[in-house]
């Protein structure tokens, strides 16, 4: 932090200066463009991942039209069953 003299009027008009502090705030900003690009990017992975599940929940029950069929398809049972779809994208 940077300590600098500031001009102050007070309210009857008369005129001072003062030590006033100034911070930089250039790291900061920095830092938070950063942290916005980050988000911004897991964001778009989170999306990808969640249609890539749609998708393999979508083909799944195409030729599974029954509940019990269809959850027998999709159960994760890694590492004994890695031929499952589910298991083959974990």
């Amino acid at each position: 932090m940077e300590i600098v003299e500031a001009t102050v009027v007070a309210a009857e008009g008369s005129v001072f200066s003062q030590p006033a502090p100034v911070r930089d705030i250039a790291e900061r900003k920095q830092v938070d463009a950063k942290s916005a690009i980050l988000v911004r990017e897991l964001d778009h992975c989170v999306k990808n991942i969640l249609a890539i599940a749609a998708s393999l929940v979508s083909q799944t029950l195409k030729p599974n039209p029954s509940p019990e069929t269809f959850a027998a398809t999709m159960k994760v049972s890694w590492p004994a069953s890695p031929s499952r779809r589910v298991d083959a994208c974990a």
